[in-house]
């Protein structure tokens, strides 16, 4: 009996040569941006497809699977975790998950990070998945302290040579419904309650204390610094018409997001209100129907003041991670409002696997997206590897660089690296 040959399998899931028009239409993002292609190509994707190989040949998948999950069907285990990131305190931790505990449809997330004495966290989280696994209730407290964040004033004109480090301790609970249609359109209502301390006279990773750059007459204290004990109800939503997947769409189509943020000061209900809304819009195509994806997004967020006219820390919005992404610390950009336009080129390079090339343009602003000009936008890029479609937990490595405004000579000033895996739900 003649047996036929078993197909060579698609190992690196780059799916199959494109078409004709596909072959045309991906060299023009090619070309554009053929030196970051290049590093990700040869730099990236080469040598970690080689150390891959090398490592499923040796079975050192299975082997790790065995040692860090237990379980019939593994679906518990304690993983170790590591941040590392330029100009921030790098940390160590450990992961724990366990799902359909205690009760079926149960899971439960544990995330314990430390990076020194004064760089503590602790978070938790119980998501009860109802039976339909179309919708959830998730109960999550967190606790953390750290001495690397970051600010260097309030608008578009802030300044890197004005970067200065302030410590916060958090302590913060939350219960979030989310509502599942065709996934990764969602609807969530988030309640949460949370207590910040700040100490201004910290300094860290080779930037001055606040206490410093207002001494110095560089920088002013912002309103609410004080400390704050707020509660905040959030709902957002978002309408993705492309197809299934876990966590996050593939393919071509439109992605619209919203959300609203209310806000009141318990200590001081008074005195501390806010309302913050924003949303995105994205369009995305995918060249010869393999993965490789382009698309552009515009994302805008507002902060409006429903007592008390103050810029405060707590309100001052930073960038929301879409818009700066990589390139810029958390906090580094603040304002009551902000907008950003999103160009990015993402494709697969290894199972599971994307690269990704993402240039925008945007910054903060004040009230009512005053100062939104020309000069005062700032310009980004961002080049990197994500795993693909992981709601729970994602690894990422991602180098980006950020220029100052236009008006101030568009220089780049902010250069951000950091590897590591998000802490779960």
């Amino acid at each position: 009996m003649q047996v036929e040959p078993r197909a060579v399998p698609n190992y690196d899931g780059r799916g199959e040569p494109p078409t004709t028009f596909g072959d045309v239409a991906i060299w023009v993002p090619r070309l554009v941006l053929s030196p970051l292609y290049l590093v990700s190509e040869f730099l990236i994707r080469r040598p970690l497809g080689f150390v891959m190989s090398n490592a499923e040949r040796e079975h050192i998948p299975q082997l790790l699977v065995e040692v860090f999950t237990f379980g019939p069907r593994h679906d518990s285990g304690i993983v170790p975790t590591a941040f590392v990131e330029f100009n921030a305190r790098a940390s160590v931790g450990l992961y724990m998950f366990l799902d359909n505990v205690i009760a079926q449809n149960n899971d439960v997330r544990v995330h314990v990070a430390y990076g020194g004495p004064d760089w503590l966290r602790l978070a938790a989280g119980d998501r009860i998945r109802f039976p339909s696994e179309r919708s959830s209730l998730l109960f999550r407290g967190e606790a953390s302290q750290r001495p690397d964040y970051v600010f260097a004033g309030i608008g578009p004109g802030s300044l890197q040579s004005q970067q200065s480090r302030y410590e916060e301790r958090r302590y913060e609970g939350r219960v979030t419904y989310e509502q599942l249609y065709q996934s990764p359109s969602h609807v969530r209502a988030t309640l949460r309650v949370r207590r910040s301390t700040f100490d201004a006279s910290q300094a860290c990773c080779d930037d001055p204390s606040l206490d410093t750059r207002i001494a110095s007459q560089q920088l002013e204290l912002p309103s609410g610094f004080e400390g704050l004990t707020s509660t905040a109800l959030t709902l957002d939503g978002a309408y993705d018409t492309r197809g299934e997947s876990e966590g996050e769409g593939v393919g071509s189509g439109v992605r619209v997001e919203g959300y609203a943020d209310e806000g009141l000061s318990l200590s001081a209900p008074r005195s501390v209100a806010w309302l913050r809304t924003g949303g995105a819009l994205g369009g995305y195509v995918d060249i010869g129907g393999d993965e490789r994806v382009v698309s552009l997004s515009l994302a805008a967020d507002l902060a409006e003041p429903l007592v008390g006219g103050a810029v405060s820390v707590h309100r001052a919005r930073q960038l929301r991670r879409r818009c700066a992404d990589a390139w810029v610390l958390e906090g580094r950009l603040r304002g009551q409002s902000g907008a950003a336009m999103i160009l990015e080129y993402r494709w697969p390079i290894w199972v599971e696997l994307d690269g990704r090339i993402q240039a925008s343009v945007g910054n903060v602003f004040g009230f009512h997206f005053e100062g939104v000009r020309p000069e005062n936008l700032r310009g980004s890029l961002t080049l990197g590897v994500t795993l693909r479609g992981r709601r729970d937990n994602n690894f990422s490595m991602l180098v980006g660089a950020g220029t100052e405004p236009f008006g101030t000579g568009f220089q780049v000033t902010s250069l951000r690296a950091l590897v590591g895996m998000t802490r779960g739900f």
